[in-house]
């Protein structure tokens, strides 16, 4: 519901300027122990396919340069549906627009100085994917960058048996490349042969 004015007005400048990703900057319960995270909606949890798609985009294009600098975060794309109440869920499940939330630590005593850090980190990272500068760090969320837990466990094995697939495939490539070259060899042969056969007739 839209019952705040605020509100109202967030989501009118929203629908007017149609952004190409909405981020949404928040800070974690004092008592919550939650490691600092970015969550943004997929496929399975009510958004569409391009929007699921851009939102794992964003999703990693923050988490993957944080963590190559050494800062605690996960990545948490949603594969569930959720009640879109949450701006970054609303925005990408309701208005067909990317969004990602930011949340950060405060549980033991995180300094403030680190919390804004991650957030300006966080949007840094952001504007130069929004920029078009190419990443050193991998274009889709990883296994390794979700929380500790089974979702992240059964992830690691997917991953896992994908790239053995992957590795089962070109070696099945590889060798039915071997096999026509032999076949073509063969037929070359056969040619010849037959050349040689008919000269000898006459």
């Amino acid at each position: 519901k839209q019952s705040q004015p605020e509100t109202q007005t967030i989501v009118r400048a929203v629908r007017e300027i149609q952004p190409h990703l909405v981020v949404d900057l928040h800070e974690l319960h004092p008592t919550d122990r939650t490691a600092s995270f970015v969550e943004a909606m997929e496929k399975e949890a009510g958004a569409s396919a391009a929007v699921g798609a851009a939102c794992n985009a964003a999703i990693a294009a923050v988490v993957g340069p944080l963590r190559a600098q050494s800062t605690t975060i996960y990545a948490r794309p949603v594969n569930n549906y959720r009640e879109p109440r949450l701006m970054h869920r609303y925005f990408a499940v309701r208005e067909g627009i990317p969004a990602i939330l930011v949340e950060t630590r405060r549980h033991g005593n995180t300094p403030l100085e680190t919390r804004t850090a991650t957030h300006y980190a966080a949007l840094q990272a952001t504007a130069r994917y929004l920029a078009g500068y190419a990443l050193q760090t991998p274009q889709r969320v990883q296994a390794a960058w979700l929380e500790p837990g089974p979702e992240r466990e059964r992830a690691l094995k997917v991953e896992q048996l994908a790239r053995t697939r992957a590795a089962q495939n070109r070696q099945l490539a590889g060798r039915r490349g071997s096999a026509s070259t032999d076949k073509k060899r063969e037929a070359l042969r056969k040619q010849q042969a037959a050349r040689k056969k008919s000269g000898a007739k006459r």
